[in-house]
């Protein structure tokens, strides 16, 4: 995974709308309802005290995320898109390989996390009553 100069802070921080989503991390590449090809299994729109959790975590990840390490996996279980001045941006994550794919804005980049968010994505998740994927 490369560093990216994508400001995914900022689209966060200054997002008009959040939705977080749980996907099954198997790729489905024939789903039209697939999230970049992968089902997905729920999803929930972040509000409030939920979102600035999200937020704080996923930055926090980004912020401690080694830029070094890379794992062979791409097996992602969560999904955030962010819609910010009429643009629609995809954060497809996997805690599992640590990494993060973006889709949107002028081109799709990639960057690391580390898994330490995944617990506050999974409760989220479970308290807007959504499925959850089984855990690696």
């Amino acid at each position: 995974m490369r560093r990216t100069s994508f400001d995914y802070k900022q689209a966060l921080e200054k997002a008009e709308s959040v939705e977080l989503y749980s996907l099954d991390p198997a790729p489905q590449e024939k789903d039209p309802g697939a999230f970049h090809n992968y089902k997905v299994l729920g999803k929930t729109e972040v509000k409030k005290e939920a979102l600035t959790k999200l937020r704080t975590a996923f930055l926090k990840g980004v912020v401690e995320a080694d830029p070094d390490l890379a794992a062979g996996c791409f097996r992602p279980r969560h999904g955030i898109r962010v819609i910010r001045d009429g643009k629609t941006y995809d954060f497809v994550v996997c805690f599992e390989c640590v990494a993060v794919v973006v889709y949107g804005g002028k081109k799709d980049t990639s960057f690391h996390i580390t898994s330490s968010p995944a617990d506050v994505f999974n409760a989220i998740l479970k308290d807007a009553k959504v499925k959850l994927p089984e855990q690696p």
